[in-house]
């Protein structure tokens, strides 16, 4: 039996570069219909389909537009080991410099800012005193 191309939710977040609770919460708005066969457990959807979806909801003319030099927040809490909420914090405060229009920030920018970030001590805790 020949596989039918297609890629699951997750695969399509990595694909465009977003999160894959957006691709959950496209795929219900556009109602997106999986192909007939599963990988696993989960569904599969016609590349196609969904690069003309993506296409029409964000205007993005190539479904992979970012290369090795953007990265989103949730990348960069990836790479770099840090939560999601601190990436966002610092790209907030602006330390990875301006956005692109599409939620990346130059992989130089923030190489070079995560390099040099200052680092807090977590507090050590003193052993209480035995009686």
């Amino acid at each position: 039996m020949a596989h039918r191309p297609g890629m699951t939710r997750r695969e399509l977040a990595d694909r465009y570069h977003v999160s894959l609770r957006t691709i959950n919460r496209w795929a219900e708005e556009d109602e997106w219909q999986p192909l007939p066969d599963k990988r696993g457990a989960e569904y599969e959807y016609d590349t196609d389909v969904t690069d003309a979806a993506v296409k029409a909801r964000t205007g993005r003319e190539d479904p992979v537009p970012i290369g090795h030099s953007q990265l989103t927040r949730a990348e960069i809490a990836r790479v770099y080991g840090v939560s999601y909420q601190t990436a966002k914090d610092y790209a907030r405060r602006g330390h990875f410099g301006t956005e692109d229009g599409e939620g990346c920030f130059s992989a130089a920018k923030v190489a070079d800012y995560m390099a040099n970030r200052r680092r807090y001590r977590k507090a050590e805790t003193a052993e209480p005193a035995s009686s």
